[in-house]
């Protein structure tokens, strides 16, 4: 049997201040990872038993690469980041594929770098954690 993968080829970032957001930035975009991280909670021991711990809600966050674009007037990915750090900000992932689901959320802006290699391009990254759960959506 095949193994399966995804591949997403073309789709649709869009980022924003609202949690309907337009601004698409998926040209700039070069990664966009929803990450899962593990977190568990402390049992402590007692006197038949030593000490565990249990699995608990995993935390998320955004980690996203991408072409810095200071200055661009059509809407700046490098702009919003940089306006809004610390601040809420939305998202909505959608695949071209029919097939692949959307995911849409939030998570805390986080300010990205300014400035980069000379006579090369800029790029910035940045992990970006995430108040609640995406939701992942199947297409309809």
């Amino acid at each position: 049997m095949a193994a399966a993968y995804q591949n997403f080829g073309e789709g649709t970032i869009a980022l924003g201040v609202t949690d309907a957001p337009s601004d698409m930035f998926e040209c700039q975009i070069s990664s966009f990872i929803v990450q899962a991280s593990p977190n568990s909670s402390p049992i402590p021991g007692t006197y038949c038993v030593g000490p565990s711990s249990r699995a608990t809600a995993s935390s998320f966050a955004v980690a996203m690469d991408y072409l810095t674009d200071w200055g661009n007037a059509a809407g700046s990915l490098s702009q919003l980041l940089w306006d809004n750090d610390g601040e809420l900000l939305y998202f909505t992932f959608t695949p071209a594929d029919a097939n692949m689901p959307n995911c849409h959320g939030s998570f805390w802006g986080v300010a990205g770098p300014f400035g980069g290699p000379g006579n090369d391009v800029w790029t910035g990254s940045g992990t970006m954690p995430c108040p609640d759960k995406p939701t992942i959506t199947t297409k309809v």
